[in-house]
């Protein structure tokens, strides 16, 4: 019989949850840039001529929801305006450095990344990634603050890896839960599914009749509006 953190593993690392058209909406990239990182559909993609940064379970064309945070976490970096073909490399290090399976989605990226990065650079005289890094008040090296922003918004699980991300900000109150909703955007604080308050909306009902039905406060109905376009792309 499975133990119950082998169950969660499934959850996280084993289950496909997402095409990678909905992975770029969701997290708000280009879908070629989610192709490009190495988890591009095997038959009609070109195979990557670098080593997938993103390996789907079970070599399939959906995306787990750990494939999900890492590609979350490439995002933090692209959005750092790195290139990516300077990062990739750097990424090999900390992957080796770490030694952990799909370190990107771990929260040790966060807490040992930006100093074994930091020993990278001194090492390959990669000038350009030091565009990743700070220098905190107590001397600490740190991620810059657009990549901590990013890394911030994953909750992570006592395995170290993560369990919750919230693509738009914690403050949003939208989360993508794989043990909740099978992974799609949900209303946080009530389980509702985006999906299903945007489509009450789209019908013409009024934001306080939905809320009320769906037991919601308005600023979540107004929130669930503001995640459309990662929801619902054809009515934004």
């Amino acid at each position: 019989m499975n133990s119950p953190q082998r169950a969660l593993d499934e959850v996280r690392f084993g289950r496909e949850y997402y095409p990678r058209a909905d992975v770029a909406r969701l997290l708000d990239i280009p879908v070629g840039a989610v192709g490009n990182w190495g988890c591009g559909d095997p038959v009609r993609d070109k195979v990557p001529s670098a080593d997938p940064l993103i390996v789907p379970p079970k070599g399939g064309r959906w995306l787990s929801f750990a494939n999900l945070v890492e590609a979350h976490t490439l995002a933090a970096f692209r959005a750092s305006g790195v290139r990516m073909q300077k990062i990739r490399p750097a990424l090999a290090f900390l992957a080796r450095q770490l030694a952990i399976e799909h370190p990107l989605a771990s929260r040790h990226l966060l807490t040992d990344g930006a100093e074994l990065l930091f020993r990278y650079l001194r090492t390959e005289s990669q000038s350009e990634l030091v565009a990743l890094l700070n220098v905190s008040r107590r001397g600490q090296v740190v991620f810059d603050e657009v990549v901590d922003r990013y890394l911030r918004r994953v909750d992570w699980a006592a395995d170290d890896y993560a369990e919750r991300l919230w693509p738009a900000g914690r403050e949003e109150g939208v989360v993508l839960d794989p043990s909740r909703g099978f992974g799609q955007p949900i209303i946080a604080r009530r389980g509702v599914r985006v999906e299903d308050v945007l489509h009450r909306l789209l019908a013409g009902e009024a934001r306080a009749v939905v809320a009320d039905d769906f037991g919601l406060e308005r600023a979540e109905v107004e929130a669930a509006e503001r995640f459309k376009a990662r929801v619902l792309p054809r009515a934004a």
